[in-house]
């Protein structure tokens, strides 16, 4: 299966600054802008450093709990059933 990323849905300086303006957080997903955007050489749309909050704790961290709980349930209900 091949994946592709729609040009229109890449957060850009441009669209990012237009949804500033739309100030609807909902609708854009843009609440305000990000103080970090005042350095010279950072803005949030061309950053691609890795983010462990984003990356761990609200991707895959929960998931494999989730899994985890799953196994270690089906692990003590399988004897019972006989299975």
């Amino acid at each position: 299966m091949e994946t592709k990323l729609s040009e229109n849905l890449n957060r850009t300086v441009e669209n990012y600054t237009e949804d500033l303006l739309v100030d609807n957080l909902p609708l854009t997903g843009v609440r305000t802008s990000c103080l970090l955007n005042e350095l010279e050489s950072f803005h949030v749309t061309k950053n691609h450093a890795p983010d462990i909050m984003h990356d761990m704790l609200e991707g895959v961290c929960p998931l494999a709990l989730i899994l985890m709980v799953i196994i270690d349930h089906l692990d003590k209900m399988l004897p019972k059933c006989g299975l």
